[in-house]
């Protein structure tokens, strides 16, 4: 996994968002994408943050 440089930011600012892990929801199918949005979104400790039909997107 890597970093952006907004990371040290987040991290230092001590706000709820520097807490959760992002998450990029990426597969070719939406009923799959809508699953695991709903997964991830119910699980404490993580944010989604964008989503895309695939890696090229």
């Amino acid at each position: 996994m890597t970093h952006s440089p907004d990371d040290e930011h987040d991290q230092t600012g001590g706000g709820e968002s520097a807490n959760l892990v992002r998450v990029v929801i990426v597969d070719d199918q939406k009923p799959f994408r809508m699953a695991a949005r709903d997964v991830v979104e119910v699980t404490g400790g993580f944010e989604v943050v964008g989503e895309a039909e695939s890696g090229e997107e």
